[in-house]
């Protein structure tokens, strides 16, 4: 994707006529979260007037098409499983050697993996983390004075006008009882299989109940045997009752309308040791409804726009859902702190921070 050029006339030292950004997506046309994440950032950043390169890969190829396109930034988007240590580092010190400003976007952090974190730290002139708990942790693997370099900018959160909620309740058969929803990648750390044995428990008390789980596989061999587990025990354990399974990949707009239906949204994430930012928990934030997370670092960024809870114990799960769904002024909250916090990180205002970033250091 290419980004709009320069207009005549404009000045030099105006971010729209010196800035040229490449940004480097390994995943980018996949199933992933960095990918879209990446383009909704880059279509704002255009909308700006930021001459922007969207560029797939992660060689030295990467560093070869940055500099054929005249480009003056070259923005990494980084998570550990999208890049190979030796070819990111062989791209990094071409373009340095080039006098190209390299900033990199840090999804996640996981203190074992040593040698990336030394690079990242090393390598790269800025770095970009998207929440406090991130930004600690790299702080306490660097020299003072190269502190200056970390950025704290959040993940952006999406915005869709909503559809009335009836039609939509109406075009999922939902009757008068409550549902829950979730979202997200079908990987091991989520919980689906807890939300489940949750569900079961809760249709003791709500009868006409329904759960409706949107998730489909993420392009990594731990997704698709996490469906096979997944699938196993809701057969062993009786788990399927009043649950639908979506395995469909949805546009996020589709999927924000139907969690707009439910009564409350469920991320039973697992602590698995890394520190990162959920993209998840922000489409279920556009839908405006009610939002229970389990307290584990991918929400370490939000606190009164979600209800937190422990961890990802079933009884945990249900009390909670229980909790909600008998006091109204506590689901009012939490969904005003929420429309809060998205209209503070729109992905408009995430994109005007970028170019902020970008021009200080060109």
């Amino acid at each position: 994707m290419q980004g709009q050029k320069p207009k005549q006339g404009q000045q030099k030292g105006s971010i729209e006529g010196i800035v040229k950004v490449g940004m480097i997506v390994p995943s980018l046309g996949k199933r992933c979260g960095i990918s879209e994440y990446s383009k909704a950032l880059v279509g704002e950043i255009e909308r700006l007037g930021c001459y922007i390169k969207l560029i797939p890969g992660c060689g030295v190829d990467v560093a070869a098409r940055v500099l054929e396109c005249g480009l003056n930034v070259a923005h990494f988007q980084f998570e550990y499983v999208l890049y190979d240590l030796d070819l990111l580092m062989k791209a990094v010190g071409r373009l340095g050697q080039a006098g190209i400003y390299t900033i990199v976007t840090m999804h996640d952090f996981t203190p074992a993996l040593t040698n990336y974190n030394r690079f990242i730290i090393q390598g790269f002139s800025d770095i970009i983390v998207h929440s406090q708990q991130l930004a600690r942790e790299l702080l306490m693997r660097m020299a003072p004075k190269g502190r200056e370099k970390i950025h704290i900018i959040p993940m952006g959160c999406p915005s869709y006008r909503l559809r009335n909620e009836q039609d939509v309740r109406a075009t999922l058969n939902l009757g008068s009882g409550p549902a829950i929803g979730f979202f997200g990648f079908t990987l091991p750390q989520k919980g689906i299989i807890e939300l489940a044995l949750a569900f079961k428990e809760l249709r003791r008390d709500f009868p006409e109940m329904r759960c409706f789980i949107f998730s489909s596989l993420a392009p990594y061999a731990s997704s698709k045997r996490y469906l096979e587990e997944v699938e196993s025990e809701f057969t062993r354990l009786d788990l399927w009752e009043g649950v639908t399974f979506i395995k469909d990949y949805l546009p996020e707009e589709e999927v924000v309308q139907l969690l707009h239906a439910m009564d409350i949204n469920i991320l039973p994430y697992h602590d698995r040791g890394f520190i990162g930012t959920s993209a998840a928990v922000r489409t279920l934030m556009a839908a405006k409804k009610p939002i229970i997370t389990t307290d584990v670092p991918f929400f370490s960024d939000l606190d009164g726009e979600v209800y937190k809870i422990r961890d990802a114990n079933p009884r945990n799960i249900a009390q909670a859902v229980r909790l909600l769904l008998g006091d109204k002024a506590l689901r009012d909250s939490l969904v005003s702190r929420m429309e809060e916090y998205t209209a503070q990180n729109g992905w408009p205002n995430i994109a005007r921070r970028h170019l902020e970033l970008y021009s200080e250091v060109t």
